[in-house]
């Protein structure tokens, strides 16, 4: 006679004990549906709009708001907040030599990359990123560009290091514009530029 498997054996118990108890039928399906979930559109999740995500939205993405985009907010660019400004790629490597701190650029036609460098930035050795937005505003002779930087830091060290942060910034169109450096809502740096 084969040793029989208790432990496994009340496992299967269990399982079965609590799939039939989810809906009273036996079935899985608590709305008594054939969709295999708890509400009564027919699509497989359990909310009750008829698309196939987990939000109570009408649009496909998984995300809690009625726009096409993967956010959470309401309005139409792809970060998580709900301001009109762009939230820009930021990184930060160490300066090991000596430097003078400045601002220097580079833009792409092709691409509409604007790269803005922030040279020698004097922070906290222990900083854990840079978060950067920008913005672009005004028209005619008086277009801006806008970019602040703030450090992501939440256990300072006893000492001081040099950075230089790149900031990339698509989708921008050539022109002539003022450009901007803000730090920490001050504003370090501003110069003409032309991007062609």
């Amino acid at each position: 006679m084969k040793n029989f498997d208790w432990p496994m054996m009340i496992l299967v118990i269990l399982a079965l004990a609590l799939g039939s108890a989810c809906d009273g039928d036996g079935g899985g399906d608590a709305d008594g549906g054939a969709d295999g979930d708890t509400d009564a559109d027919t699509d497989g999740d359990s909310d009750s709009d008829a698309d196939g995500d987990s939000d109570s939205d009408s649009d496909s993405d998984s995300d809690s708001d009625s726009d096409s985009d993967t956010d959470a907010d309401s309005d139409s660019d792809t970060d998580a907040d709900s301001d009109s400004d762009t939230d820009l790629d930021a990184e930060f490597t160490e300066c090991l030599e000596v430097c003078t701190p400045k601002m220097t650029w580079d833009y792409s036609s092709e691409t509409d990359l604007l790269t803005v460098t922030h040279e020698c930035i004097e922070l906290n050795c222990c900083i854990e990123g840079i978060e950067a937005t920008g913005e672009i505003s005004g028209e005619g002779d008086d277009e801006y560009i806008r970019i602040w930087e703030e450090d992501v830091l939440t256990e300072p060290c006893d000492c001081v290091c040099n950075f230089n942060i790149e900031i990339e910034y698509p989708g921008v169109p050539a022109g002539d514009y003022t450009l901007e450096l803000y730090f920490d809502d001050a504003l370090a740096y501003s110069e003409e530029a032309t991007l062609e």
